[in-house]
C-alpha cells in the first residue's frame, strides 16, 4: 500500500454535544455484551470507538478532530465498562484469554477493546513492539485517573512499516505529481526518520518508523 505524506487537514467542528454523548452511551450500551458465538469462531473479537461523527471516512481533506474534552472522557469511560463487562463473561470460560484495552495516543478513534482465546492469544500478545525505557510514563487520564488506577497500563509502540522497494517506477503511478510526492515522502521522511530495518528475504527488507504509542491496560 502507497503511504503518502499527508497533507494539511482541515477539521470539522463537533456540534451537538448532548447528541453526540447520548450517541456514545448507546455505543456503550451496545457493546457490553461479548458476542461469544463469534469468539468462539474466530478466536477473537474486538469493539472501536464506532460512533458518528468520529467514525465517518472522509473522502476529501477535512476530518472531524479527535474526540476531545466530554467527548473524550465519555469514550474512555465506555472502554473500562465494557472491559469490565467482556471480563466477568470471560472469565466464566475457565480457561486462558486475551482481553486488554488498546489506547492510542495521537489517534484515539483507533482506540478499542480486543480479546482473544486458543491460537490468537499468541497473535495479539505480539502485535506490537516493545517500549524502552518506559518507567514513570503513563497515559494523561485527566478526570478518569481514579478509574484507570485500577488497570495495569503497558507502554507499547505502533510501528510503521515501509518496504525498501516503496518507490516505484514513475510510470508506475497516476501521474507525475503523485510520483514526485512519494518521492519527497520516501526521501524526505522515511530514509531521514527509520530507525531501523527488518529483512524479509534475500533482496527485500521493511524500514521501520514511530507511528503511534499504544497504552495497553488489564486488570488481573
Amino acid at each position: 500500500m502507497k503511504m503518502l505524506k499527508a497533507k494539511k487537514t482541515k477539521y470539522k467542528k463537533v456540534r451537538g454535544t448532548n447528541r453526540r454523548l447520548r450517541n456514545i452511551d448507546q455505543w456503550i450500551k451496545e457493546n457490553k455484551n461479548l458476542n461469544f458465538q463469534y469468539l468462539k469462531s474466530y478466536q477473537c473479537e474486538y469493539v472501536k470507538f464506532w460512533v458518528s461523527p468520529w467514525d465517518r471516512l472522509s473522502l476529501t481533506n477535512s476530518q472531524f478532530p479527535e474526540p476531545e474534552g466530554v467527548f473524550k472522557e465519555k469514550f474512555i469511560q465506555g472502554l473500562f465498562e465494557i472491559y469490565d463487562c467482556w471480563k466477568q463473561r470471560l472469565d466464566q470460560l475457565g480457561k486462558p484469554y486475551y482481553l486488554k484495552i488498546w489506547l492510542f495516543e495521537k489517534d484515539l478513534r483507533r482506540s478499542q477493546v480486543v480479546c482473544a482465546i486458543g491460537e490468537k492469544i499468541q497473535f495479539y500478545e505480539n502485535t506490537f513492539t516493545k517500549a524502552e525505557n518506559s518507567d514513570h510514563q503513563k497515559y494523561d487520564f485527566e478526570n478518569l485517573d481514579n478509574l484507570a488506577k485500577a488497570f495495569h497500563w503497558e507502554k507499547r509502540l505502533d510501528d510503521l512499516l515501509i518496504e525498501n522497494d516503496f518507490l516505484e517506477s514513475p510510470e508506475n503511478y497516476v501521474d507525475l505529481e503523485e510520483y514526485l510526492e512519494a518521492k519527497n515522502y520516501f526521501e524526505n521522511y522515511v530514509l531521514k526518520n527509520y530507525k531501523a530495518t527488518i529483512p524479509y528475504d534475500s533482496e527485500k527488507f521493511y524500514y521501520v518508523l514511530d507511528n503511534d504509542v499504544v497504552w495497553l491496560g488489564q486488570k488481573a
